[in-house]
């Protein structure tokens, strides 16, 4: 008899963490849901590669890296780009776009804090987060030619 009640007491127990285990929330950090990730990616900051003109040039400064990024066809995402190991020398590719590190990605946009998300030869090349960005100022330049 005393071991029909431990049993029911441990049925008991058990439906009760299952009832528990249903109503629980799943948390998920903010910025890994869409509405999250907008949010911080336009709080911390960039620049949208589709609202400049061809041929401007970018110092993009990374934790890791420097690059310097011609725009070729801004609104493709088309660039040449030099720095670190996988760009030794300058390569056409497309600058995607920045993202976490996860599945969000935000499209045509090199976004401070934000990994560069570049594509060459068929192969994703992630940077390490972006520290700068600036517009290379290219008056100092002869020309036009």
């Amino acid at each position: 008899m005393g071991d029909t009640k431990s049993v029911t007491s441990i049925t008991t127990v058990e439906m009760e963490r299952a009832a528990a285990l249903e109503t629980e929330e799943l948390l998920v950090p903010r910025r890994c849901t869409l509405d999250g990730f907008a949010e911080e990616a336009s709080r911390r900051g960039g620049m949208d590669l589709a609202e400049l003109p061809a041929l401007t040039r970018l110092e993009v400064q990374t934790q890791n890296t420097a690059y310097e990024v011609t725009l070729l066809s801004p609104l493709e995402s088309k660039v040449l780009i030099r720095g670190g190991r996988f760009f030794a020398e300058p390569a056409e590719s497309y600058l995607c776009g920045s993202s976490y590190g996860g599945n969000l990605l935000k499209v045509s946009w090199v976004g401070l804090g934000m990994r560069l998300e570049v594509m060459r030869e068929g192969r994703r090349i992630v940077t390490s987060p972006v520290q700068s960005v600036n517009v290379l100022d290219d008056t100092s330049l002869p020309g036009p030619f």
